[in-house]
């Protein structure tokens, strides 16, 4: 029933014997009344109060029942009336007071007591009463958002007598206001207490009842007790037979409270799940006390709710910020493991998101003991899960999550395909940010190489793994990708492991580094073998040069150790052979279409057990390529060519003369002085013309021309110098 539901005849009839002028004269002034209990002393009696605290017993309870707590002209606050023989024990004191009060209260509302550390969040208790047969009650209060509280205090009354406690406003929000109070009281009566709450003077509105009562008797194993309730506090003073009901459960209501639990620290997180069933077991069974003080019990099948706390957890995750503590994210997974609540695509985003910002997470969880880190880790496991079906973009930051939290021995996390592109790119930013966390933890390190797909090897110099690992990634990823779509990664490991060997100088004697360098070696010719298999293998410019950073990889380490690493093996020389064949064929289908840059080949030396070998067949191609070419065209590629390596120049160099050599015999026959201008152009325009200058030149002084033509060509303007 919601707000505007028409009270009952009874409820209707006990308003109007109360009209809200004759309440406010019966509990006196407002302002008056909230001063005495601000500043009245612990301890401190009312004119008409027993001079000694009584135990309340159920004959006092009895004794009341014929007086409405709203027609009592007797309102008193800390009095001495529940001194319930408490043990005289000892409890932490401060300099100027004590925490607990003359009647036996262990009062938590003043700031010296030990006890008041607890107000400092309200989720635990963390105060030292040092009393075997206390417990610390502690009431969490929604008031719907209707209800005005700018101006009003919001109080808890305990029945008998009505004492009355400050409740402390924590939150107010779209779901309403949220109050909390914390009471340290005997083991031994508190399950024969009753209550219910007051806004200033005027006491909420429960339908067909006065009273609560804790939802269960408090058990000798209790040491915190909680108690969920929802207000049902009229919307207007002015009519005040509007009520809400408190046999329906509110969304509001349970969305307040899930914020609430939410909202947590480290601490918290250590009893989230027993916090949980209680706001689980309020829900389910409530007590109402009617004005015969009789208590009825109120039941709510779960089913019915979990519709409701369903969407109740999709509100609060919304309202949580993007910059809210991890701890919260964590919270929320215990909670929607416990209440097998399934969070929506947009209830996952969100919460990754938050995840996201926090950034690295080593400092923020080091409080954390193992037994709460099994139970977080199981909890982000269900999220986890979640996420890879309905987002798997989002699942990256739960991974982090779970390995950030989870003590050693736990289960790693499953699996799951999370290759569009939209999700390795969150992959790149997770590894990026959590990078320490994956270093130390293998199973993480593990995950995240299950993850990274052809394309990512970027990700795995993150990671600090070994090149060994490196070429055992990448002989995985050529399952079910060809050779030639891993270049990037093949360039990125080839890199790597020149960089390693080049600084393992140190430890050149080391046998441990003989027997990485041979398994490297052993898994790279593993890598190009498999390649080979491809029969459309020459059609790919990309598996020559693949294939030749490989090998360039390890070409200084066995320069520097005169080491030809075992490559003499025939097993080794087969696979060489076989792969300078499919180079060689694919030299020949590509350098037709003029798409070989020479000079990175030449310079990506092998080890010099093969260099020779394969040089060979360079140059025999490289050499076909050159001689297609006019011998001006010729002649410029070389003047052009620069930093390339000596087999290269001496290669070119060759091709040159023998194009030159052509030349002087056509000239010889033709007469081609134009060619011989141009030639001599080109040189002259170079930062090379020693060379070729002299082969022109004795090639030119040998022709049989007019003295006029010979003079011109060594008196010109533009070629003087070169002679």
């Amino acid at each position: 029933m919601d707000s505007s539901q028409e009270a009952d005849p009874s409820a209707e009839q006990g308003a109007q014997n109360n009209p809200a002028e004759e309440r406010t004269h019966s509990l006196g002034n407002a302002d008056t009344r909230l001063q005495s209990i601000s500043q009245e002393p612990a301890g401190q009696q009312q004119p008409g109060s027993p001079n000694t605290g009584t135990v309340v017993t159920a004959e006092d309870i009895s004794e009341r029942t014929r007086e409405p707590p709203h027609d009592r002209q007797e309102h008193t606050t800390l009095t001495g009336e529940l001194k319930d023989n408490l043990l005289q024990k000892d409890v932490p004191q401060t300099p100027s007071q004590s925490s607990q009060t003359e009647d036996g209260w262990c009062d938590l509302t003043k700031e010296g007591s030990e006890n008041a550390r607890y107000r400092s969040h309200p989720h635990s208790w963390t105060g030292e009463c040092d009393l075997d047969n206390v417990i610390c009650v502690k009431f969490y209060a929604a008031l719907r958002k209707e209800v005005d509280t700018k101006h009003d205090k919001m109080y808890l009354v305990i029945y008998p007598k009505d004492r009355k406690f400050e409740m402390t406003q924590i939150r107010t929000d779209e779901a309403g206001s949220m109050f909390t109070c914390d009471l340290c009281l005997d083991k031994t009566h508190v399950n024969e207490l009753y209550y219910t709450y007051c806004l200033a003077d005027e006491y909420e509105n429960l339908q067909d009842f006065k009273y609560r009562k804790l939802y269960r008797d408090i058990s000798e194993d209790d040491k915190v007790f909680h108690q969920f309730d929802d207000i049902c506090m009229g919307t207007s003073r002015w009519i005040m037979n509007k009520k809400t009901t408190v046999w329906e459960i509110r969304p509001e209501f349970l969305q307040a409270m899930l914020t609430q639990l939410m909202k947590c620290t480290n601490k918290d997180l250590s009893t989230m799940q027993t916090t949980a069933a209680f706001f689980r077991d309020c829900v389910e069974k409530r007590h109402g006390i009617d004005h015969q003080m009789l208590s009825r019990e109120i039941k709510t099948s779960w089913d019915k709710v979990k519709e409701k706390l369903d969407k109740a957890f999709q509100h609060a995750v919304t309202e949580l910020k993007n910059t809210s503590p991890v701890q919260y994210v964590l919270a929320a997974a215990v909670l929607a493991e416990f209440f097998h609540i399934k969070p929506g695509k947009g209830t996952i985003e969100k919460l990754s998101e938050i995840v996201k910002q926090n950034g690295m997470l080593d400092g923020t969880l080091a409080s954390l003991e193992d037994p709460v880190r099994w139970v977080l880790s199981e909890a982000v496991r269900y999220v986890y899960n979640l996420a890879c079906k309905m987002s798997p973009k989002e699942a990256h930051w739960f991974m982090a999550l779970f390995y950030a939290v989870s003590p050693e021995g736990v289960d790693p996390l499953a699996y799951r395909n999370m290759s569009q592109t939209t999700a390795q790119r969150n992959l790149s930013e997770m590894v990026k940010t959590h990078c320490m966390v994956i270093k130390r933890c293998k199973a993480f390190r593990d995950a995240v190489l299950d993850m990274c797909d052809a394309g990512d090897g970027r990700h795995l110099l993150k990671l600090s793994i070994t090149p060994d690992e490196f070429l055992s990634q990448l002989k995985k990823w050529q399952k079910p990708n060809r050779f030639h779509t891993l270049h990037q990664d093949v360039k990125i490991a080839a890199s790597q492991i020149k960089d390693w060997l080049k600084e393992s100088q140190e430890r050149s004697t080391s046998e441990t580094l003989k027997m990485d360098v041979d398994s490297c070696l052993q898994k790279t010719l593993n890598i190009l073998q498999n390649s080979l298999k491809d029969t459309n293998w020459i059609e790919h410019w990309e598996n020559v040069l693949s294939a030749l950073q490989l090998l360039n990889a390890f070409t200084d380490y066995s320069d520097r150790h005169s080491d030809d690493m075992g490559l003499n093996r025939d097993d080794y020389r087969s696979t060489f052979s076989h792969l300078t064949k499919k180079m060689s064929d694919c030299i020949t289908q590509h350098q037709k279409g003029n798409k070989i840059h020479w000079s990175e080949v030449f310079n990506l030396r092998l080890p010099n057990i093969w260099q020779k070998v394969w040089e060979n067949i360079l140059k025999t191609h490289f050499r076909e390529h050159l001689q297609k070419k006019k011998i001006t065209d010729m002649v410029k590629y070389y003047c052009s060519s620069s930093g390339v390596c000596s087999a290269m120049e001496d290669c070119m160099l060759t091709c040159v003369q023998d194009a030159i050599n052509k030349q002087t015999i056509e000239s010889n026959q033709k007469g081609c002085q134009s060619t011989w201008r141009e030639l001599l152009n080109i040189i002259v325009k170079s930062n090379k013309p020693g060379t070729l200058s002299f082969i022109i030149e004795s090639k030119l002084r040998g022709l049989e021309w007019s003295q006029k033509d010979f003079l011109y060509l060594l008196y010109d303007e533009q070629l003087k110098d070169v002679f």
